[in-house]
C-alpha cells in the first residue's frame, strides 16, 4: 500500500469515527434527557432509535446509488446532512424538534457509512481484504467508544448539548478531508437495479449472516442502551460522566477487531469464530444480573469483545464472498445490522419498564440464542 493509499485510507477511517460517533453520542445523556423533558425510558431512548431506525432501510438504496455514483460524493454530501442535524439538536428549543434532527441524522448516517465501508473494501486487494476490514470495524468500534465516552464527560463536565457541538466542527473537518478521494473515477458498475438486492437475500450463506448480525445487534444495542438507566437505579442517580466511563469496555473491541485475521484462522474459519463470539456473550450476560457497578463495568469487556469479534467477522464474510455489487451487498449487510439496533433501541425498554431488569435480560439472552441458531445454520451451509 502507497503512501498515497494509506493517507486516503485515513481521511476515511476519520469520517467514519465521526459519523458512527454521532449516532451513539446520546446514549450515555439518556437519563439526562429524561430528566429533562419528563420522559420515561423508552421514550428518552428514541433519540437512539431516531437515528437507527433510517439505517435500517437507507442502505439498501444507498448501496443500489453506489452502484453509479462515487462513493467519496455520496459520502460528503451525507456529512454535510449529519452537520446540519447537529445543529438542530444543538438548538432544538422542543422534544420533538431534537428528535427531528436526530431523524435527519439517521437518514444521513447511512448512506457515509455505506459508502466508506464499499470505499474501504474496493480500494484494497484482495489479499489484504480481512485486515483491512478489520481496521474499519476497529474504527467503527472506536467510533462508537468516542461517541458514548466523551459524551458522559463533556455532558457532565459542560451541558448536555456541548457533545453535539464538537462532533458538529469534526464532522466539517471530515467532510474537508474526504476532498482529497474526489479523484477517484466513476465505480465502473452497472446502473441501479433492484435484481441485485433479489440475488444477494436469495444466498443462504448472506441471509443467515444478515440474520444472525440482525439478533447479534438487538442484543448489543438493548444492553448498552439501557445499562445508563439502571446504573442511576443502582447509583440513586443520574451521573453522566460515570455513565460514559462505563463504555471504558468498548475498548476491548479494537484489540478483538485487529486480531480478528488470527482468531479466524486459529478457529478454522469465520463461522466458528462467529460462534466464539457469541459463546463469550453468552457467558459474560449472567454477570449483569449483579447488583454491583464494578461487576458491570468488568463484564462489559468480554460483553463487547464477544460482540466485536461477530461484527468483524462479518464484513470480511459478505465481502469476501461477494465477487460483485458489492454496494449492495454491503448496504443489505448493514440494513439488517441497523434494523436489529432499532429494535433493541426502544422494545426491550418496554419490558424493563413492565417487568424489570432480570426480564430485560432474559429478552437479550433469548435473542442471542436464535443468533446463536443462525451461526450453526450458517456453518453447516458453508461446511456443504
Amino acid at each position: 500500500m502507497t503512501t498515497s493509499q494509506r493517507a486516503d485510507l485515513a481521511c476515511a477511517l476519520f469520517a467514519t469515527i465521526c459519523v458512527t460517533a454521532t449516532l451513539y453520542a446520546p446514549q450515555p445523556l439518556l437519563p439526562v434527557l429524561a430528566q429533562q423533558y419528563g420522559l420515561g425510558k423508552a421514550t428518552a431512548s428514541l433519540a437512539v432509535t431516531m437515528a437507527l431506525l433510517p439505517l435500517a432501510l437507507a442502505p439498501v438504496g444507498y448501496g443500489m446509488l453506489l452502484e453509479s455514483l462515487p462513493a467519496c460524493r455520496l459520502a460528503r454530501l451525507a456529512i454535510v446532512g449529519l452537520v446540519a442535524g447537529h445543529a438542530g439538536v444543538c438548538l432544538a428549543p422542543s422534544w420533538g424538534w431534537l428528535l427531528g434532527a436526530r431523524l435527519l441524522q439517521g437518514l444521513m448516517a447511512p448512506a457515509a457509512l455505506t459508502s466508506m465501508m464499499t470505499l474501504v473494501a474496493g480500494r484494497c486487494e484482495p489479499s489484504r481484504l480481512r485486515r483491512v476490514m478489520s481496521m474499519y470495524i476497529a474504527t467503527t468500534i472506536m467510533g462508537g467508544f468516542s461517541g458514548r465516552f466523551f459524551a458522559g464527560l463533556l455532558g457532565g463536565l459542560f451541558t448536555w448539548r456541548v457533545p453535539f457541538m464538537v462532533l458538529g466542527v469534526l464532522l466539517v473537518l471530515a467532510f474537508v478531508l474526504l476532498r482529497r478521494l474526489d479523484t477517484e473515477g466513476a465505480t465502473g458498475f452497472s446502473r441501479p437495479d433492484f435484481r441485485h438486492v433479489r440475488a444477494a437475500l436469495a444466498r443462504p450463506d448472506f441471509i443467515l449472516a444478515y440474520c444472525m448480525i440482525f439478533c447479534g445487534f438487538f442484543s448489543f444495542t438493548a444492553l448498552l442502551n439501557y445499562l445508563p438507566f439502571r446504573l442511576a437505579e443502582l447509583a440513586g442517580g443520574v451521573f453522566p460522566t460515570q455513565t460514559g466511563s462505563m463504555y471504558m469496555g468498548y475498548l476491548v473491541g479494537i484489540s478483538t477487531s485487529v486480531a480478528a485475521p488470527r482468531i479466524i484462522s486459529a478457529l478454522g474459519g469465520e463461522t466458528r469464530a462467529f460462534l466464539a463470539g457469541l459463546g463469550v456473550i453468552v457467558l459474560a450476560l449472567g454477570a449483569f444480573l449483579s447488583t454491583e457497578t464494578w461487576v458491570l463495568f468488568s463484564a462489559l469487556f468480554p460483553f463487547c469483545a464477544g460482540f466485536f469479534l461477530m461484527q468483524t467477522v462479518g464484513p470480511t464474510f459478505v465481502n469476501t464472498r461477494a465477487k460483485e455489487h458489492r454496494g449492495v451487498v454491503n448496504g443489505l449487510y448493514i440494513s439488517f445490522y441497523y434494523a436489529g439496533g432499532t429494535l433493541g433501541s426502544f422494545a426491550p425498554g418496554l419490558v424493563y419498564h413492565s417487568y424489570g431488569w432480570n426480564a430485560f435480560l432474559g429478552l437479550v439472552l433469548t435473542m442471542l440464542l436464535l443468533a446463536a441458531f443462525f451461526a450453526v445454520r450458517l456453518c453447516r451451509t458453508t461446511r456443504a
